[in-house]
C-alpha cells in the first residue's frame, strides 16, 4: 500500500467546509461577507463560511454528521460549507482563490503543510486568547508533539482532530515460515533498532529476482524525498536538521550523512528493500506490501487499515504493527495530522472559535475513534474505550501510544515545495548511484539554504 499512496488515500478527518456563499458570490466576480455579530455576545443569528477537504468515504460522512450536531447544539449559528474535492493541494488552490477575492473564510481546514503558508499569509487567527481563557477546553490535553505542527513563528494557529503517527507494519508469516524473530519480539527485548531492521531485512529477503519463492526485506520509506521524513531519520541519528532559526541547514552535518547513508545502502548496496520493477510486478495488489511478498513497510496508523486487513486475509498472512525502530538518539517520529483554524479576518471569532474545537471535544473524537479514522489527539483519550474498543488484534494500544508520544512536528516552510524537488532529485541521483551520498547532501545544504533565506 506504500506511505505515498496511502496519503492519497488518506482520510484526512473531519470536514465541514465553507463558504457555499462565497462560492456563489466569488462566481459573481464579488466577494463573499464573513460571519456577522458574534455568537459568544448575543443569541442574534451568526453566519460562519466554512473550508474545508471533503472525501466520499465514512470518516468524511461523519464529520457531516457531526456539523449538523454542531447547528443544532448551536442553532444562532449557520454554518455555510464548502466541501472542496481533490486533494490538499486542489484545496489550497480553491482556498487562495478566495482570499485573494477578499472572501476568507471564517473557518478554515488545515493541513499541517499547509500551516506556513497560511502563517506567512496573515489568514489565520492566533488562538492564544481562544485556548488560554476556554478551561473547559483544556489546550494542555492535547498531545503537544501533534499541536506544534500547527504552531508558525511562536503562534497556534490551528486546533487537531485527526492524528496518524507513523508506524511499522510487518507480515508475521512470512517471518514465522522463514524462522525469524519478529519486529515485536525484539521490540520487547528493547532491541528493535536501525540495525536490527537491516539484519532482518537481510533474512527475509530470499530467491532470486522474479522468481515465485521471492521474497524482500523492506518496501520503500515511501516519499523518503519528503523533507518530514529526512528530518526524521537525521533526528532518530542524534542530529537536526535546521539551525535553531530555521534559516540554515544542516544537510551535510555528521548526523545527516550518516542517516542518508544507512538507508541509501538498504537500497543500493544491502538490496533489501523492494526495486522499482519488483514495486511494478507487485503493485497489483494495491502496493508490493499488500502481496504478502514484503516482510516490512512503514505507514501510517489507522490509515486504510481495512486494506492491510483484506490483503492479508486473501494473500494468507497475518500482520504485525510495532513502532519505528529507534536510531541512535533513539525513537523519534513524524505524523500528518489535520486541523482547523479561525480566519483573520473572520467578525466573529468566538463564534469561529466554537466550531474550531468541536471537532476535538470528547464526544466528536469519541465518534471518530469508534470509527477507526484517527489516533487520539488528546493524551485523556488513549486508553478511551472509543479507541481501544476500535482496535484490530494486530494493533496494540501500547505501539499506538508509543508512535505518538514520539512525535516532533517536522519544519514545513512556506516554500517546502521548492525544497522536495531538489530533496528528490538528489535522493534520485543517490539511488541511480550517479551522486555519492555527500555530493548529494553538499548540494542540497547549498541549494536548500539558499532557499530557505528567500523564504
Amino acid at each position: 500500500m506504500g506511505e505515498i499512496n496511502r496519503l492519497t488515500r488518506r482520510r484526512l478527518s473531519g470536514g465541514a467546509a465553507t463558504l457555499a456563499g462565497a462560492v456563489a458570490l466569488a462566481a459573481c466576480g464579488a466577494p463573499a461577507a464573513t460571519g456577522g455579530q458574534d455568537a459568544s455576545k448575543s443569541n442574534a443569528p451568526v453566519t460562519l463560511n466554512f473550508a474545508t477537504l471533503y472525501k466520499e468515504d465514512p470518516s468524511w460522512n461523519l464529520s457531516k454528521q457531526q456539523l449538523a450536531k454542531f447547528e443544532a447544539k448551536f442553532p444562532n449559528v449557520k454554518v455555510q460549507p464548502d466541501w472542496i474535492t481533490g486533494n490538499t493541494t486542489d484545496y489550497l488552490k480553491k482556498v487562495q482563490t478566495y482570499i485573494a477575492a477578499g472572501s476568507q473564510p471564517d473557518v478554515l481546514y488545515i493541513h499541517y503543510l499547509q500551516t506556513s503558508i497560511f502563517g506567512s499569509q496573515g489568514t489565520l487567527l492566533d488562538l492564544a486568547k481562544h485556548t488560554s481563557q476556554d478551561k473547559a477546553f483544556n489546550a494542555g490535553d492535547l498531545v503537544k508533539g501533534v499541536a506544534d505542527h500547527f504552531a508558525y513563528k511562536d503562534k497556534q494557529y490551528g486546533v487537531p482532530w485527526y492524528s496518524g503517527p507513523h508506524t511499522l507494519l510487518y507480515n508475521k508469516t512470512l517471518f514465522q515460515k522463514g524462522g525469524v524473530k519478529t519486529p515485536d519480539e525484539y521490540e520487547k527485548e528493547g532491541k528493535w533498532t536501525w540495525d536490527t531492521l537491516g539484519e532482518v531485512a537481510q533474512k527475509t529477503t530470499r530467491g532470486q529476482a522474479g522468481s515465485p519463492d521471492r521474497t524482500i526485506g523492506l518496501a520503500p520509506i515511501s516519499s523518503i524525498n519528503r523533507l518530514g521524513r529526512v528530518e526524521r531519520l537525521v533526528w532518530q541519528n542524534g542530529g537536526e536538521l535546521f539551525d535553531k532559526d530555521k534559516t540554515r541547514s544542516m544537510f551535510s552535518s555528521p548526523a545527516a550523512l550518516g542517516a542518508m547513508q544507512f538507508w541509501a545502502d538498504l537500497h543500493t548496496k544491502d538490496r533489501v528493500v523492494t526495486t522499482t520493477d519488483e514495486q511494478r510486478q507487485l503493485i497489483a495488489s494495491g502496493s508490493a506490501f499488500l502481496s504478502g511478498k514484503v516482510a516490512m513497510e512503514y505507514g501510517i496508523a489507522r490509515d486504510a487499515m481495512t486494506s492491510p486487513v483484506e490483503a492479508a486475509s486473501k494473500n494468507g498472512f497475518e500482520l504485525g504493527l510495532v513502532p519505528l525502530p529507534k536510531g541512535k538518539a533513539g525513537r523519534q517520529n513524524i505524523d500528518g495530522p489535520q486541523a482547523y483554524g479561525v480566519g483573520a479576518a473572520t467578525k466573529s471569532p468566538d463564534a469561529a472559535w466554537q466550531l474550531v474545537k468541536w471537532w476535538a471535544e470528547e464526544p466528536m473524537q469519541a465518534e471518530r475513534l469508534e470509527l477507526g479514522a484517527s489516533v487520539p489527539v488528546r493524551t485523556s483519550m488513549q486508553k478511551h474505550k472509543s479507541f481501544t474498543g476500535a482496535l484490530r488484534p494486530f494493533e496494540s494500544p501500547a505501539t499506538l501510544e508509543e508512535s505518538t508520544k514520539t512525535v516532533r512536528a517536522p519544519h514545513s516552510p512556506a516554500n517546502l515545495t521548492d525544497i522536495e524537488t531538489i530533496l528528490g532529485e538528489n535522493w534520485t541521483a543517490i539511488l541511480s548511484g550517479s551522486k555519492s551520498v555527500k555530493d548529494a547532501m553538499d548540494e542540497l545544504q547549498t541549494q536548500v539554504d539558499r532557499l530557505l533565506k528567500s523564504s
